[in-house]
């Protein structure tokens, strides 16, 4: 298990990586825009139904149990478990206890698939099994629930002020200037939401660093 990133547009120099469950589970921290602090999470989770429910459980205890961990703002997971029976083929219902543990996680950390949520009643499959019909969508990203419900707002209120723009079009009010305006609500938005969680992560490091 293990995060890539890219040496020239990263301060890969500065990052802070923990690993939480050996080859199951990491967070990584890099300073990002304004020296705000980016948190991922990175899972790989058990295969088998009944540690697969075990690990979510315990994962959320972790948690729990651990204040110094900092809020992910991405998980990345590969999760060997499918929530939705339009992500499975051929599609069946869920297994109740896995899916319930995944939730109460996802839950608790607000967290939400994006993907999903940004395109409800789309079919792609990500996973296919050698030599059996079978296809799923496993490998997820997970995003911050809040901040994907406001730029879907923010989305919503652009398509409208881009048509009535182009009924009205006036030199302070066009198709491109409405979204140079979009394009900047969007990124204080996202710095916004940053800097709401950044406090807490300072102070989850000084913590660590007291503990040392």
């Amino acid at each position: 298990m293990a995060f890539i990133l890219d040496k020239h547009t990263t301060r890969w120099q500065e990052v802070r990586a923990r690993t939480l469950i050996p080859g199951r589970v990491m967070v990584l921290e890099i300073l990002w825009f304004d020296e705000q602090i980016l948190s991922c999470l990175n899972i790989y989770a058990p295969n088998d139904a009944r540690k697969n429910e075990e690990f979510w459980i315990k994962l959320r205890a972790n948690w729990k149990a651990r204040s110094s961990l900092p809020t992910p703002c991405i998980i990345l997971e590969d999760m060997n478990i499918v929530e939705e029976a339009i992500d499975r083929l051929p599609a069946y219902e869920n297994l109740t206890g896995p899916t319930r543990a995944l939730a109460a996680l996802k839950s608790q950390l607000n967290l939400a698939d994006g993907w999903r949520q940004e395109n409800p009643i789309t079919i792609k499959f990500l996973s296919q099994m050698i030599n059996r019909p079978i296809q799923s969508r496993i490998d997820m990203l997970t995003k911050d629930k809040d901040l994907l419900d406001d730029l879907e707002q923010m989305g919503i209120r652009y398509q409208v002020d881009l048509k009535d723009s182009i009924e009205g079009r006036t030199e302070e009010r066009n198709p491109q200037t409405i979204y140079k305006n979009f394009k900047k609500e969007i990124l204080k938005k996202v710095r916004m939401r940053s800097k709401k969680v950044k406090p807490k992560i300072l102070k989850d490091i000084e913590c660590l660093r007291k503990d040392q």
